[in-house]
């Protein structure tokens, strides 16, 4: 039964086309949503000015206008991020996979929602679509794969749909729900029937970004045996039930909300 995976360009959706094909699934497409590709809007030479200038300006603004405090909180940030990635990457590495699967085509795009996109999944016919990591899918591709398109939320689905959910379950202290959801895709966001869940421990202090770490770890490893049980079909989905949080959008991270949470681990750790 053919597989199409549906990624970013990050090592995590690399990673996972290899895991498929390992387990001897029939992967016949990956395609890859690259934003780097998507055209910029806008004058020209501001787009470069701000290319340009846009790190050494928020450098300055965080050197002449953020209170110690508050600097040292984005310092902390930036060191937690790269802690993150660290091991997530550590644990890629050890799984001794490089580069793209041989032998397995590959589309890059700067959106799924493409015609290209819609044609180039319709020609591999899939049996199930598989998604890490992408931007919104519309109707029109979700229809396609003759059984489902599958995708993983980093979070205990019904409970904070949308983007970055581990950052709002800190910001909001509320640790009841971390982990990751492994779901249908349906015409909501987040919101099609669930397949697989893992609960995470949070410890004392959570880090939003260690937590999203651990819940990226959690889906590569659980991944591909959600993906062969609805392919042969001994897959159990089940609805959700009704979500007594909102669906949070990226851009709702302020930097006010940054430095509240980033402030308040640093003050658990002195």
């Amino acid at each position: 039964m053919a597989v199409v995976l549906l990624t970013n360009n990050s090592n995590r959706g690399q990673t996972l086309a290899h895991l498929i094909v390992r387990a001897g699934l029939d992967l016949k497409l990956v395609v890859v949503e690259d934003a780097s590709l998507r055209g910029k809007k806008g004058n020209p030479i501001i787009n470069v000015l701000r290319a340009t200038l846009g790190g050494p300006y928020r450098w300055l603004k965080k050197m002449l206008f953020l209170k110690p405090a508050d600097r040292k909180a984005l310092d902390y940030e930036s060191q937690s991020i790269a802690k993150a990635n660290k091991l997530v990457n550590d644990y890629i590495r050890d799984l001794n996979v490089y580069g793209r699967p041989d032998g397995i085509e590959y589309l890059e795009t700067p959106s799924l929602n493409e015609a290209s996109v819609i044609t180039a999944v319709n020609r591999a016919e899939p049996d199930v679509c598989v998604v890490l990591g992408t931007s919104i899918i519309r109707e029109r591709l979700i229809s396609i794969p003759k059984v489902g398109m599958i995708n993983a939320h980093t979070s205990i689905l019904p409970e904070y749909r949308g983007a970055r959910s581990e950052f709002w379950q800190v910001y909001n202290r509320d640790y009841s729900n971390v982990g990751m959801t492994l779901h249908f895709i349906d015409k909501g966001v987040d919101t099609g029937q669930i397949l697989f869940q893992k609960k995470q421990e949070v410890g004392k202090n959570p880090d939003p970004n260690m937590l999203r770490a651990h819940n990226t770890i959690a889906t590569l490893e659980n991944y591909v045996a959600v993906i062969q049980s609805v392919l042969n079909g001994t897959a159990n989905p089940q609805p959700q039930k009704t979500s007594t949080t909102p669906a949070y959008k990226f851009r709702d991270i302020s930097e006010e909300k940054r430095l509240t949470v980033y402030k308040r681990i640093l003050s658990k750790n002195a």
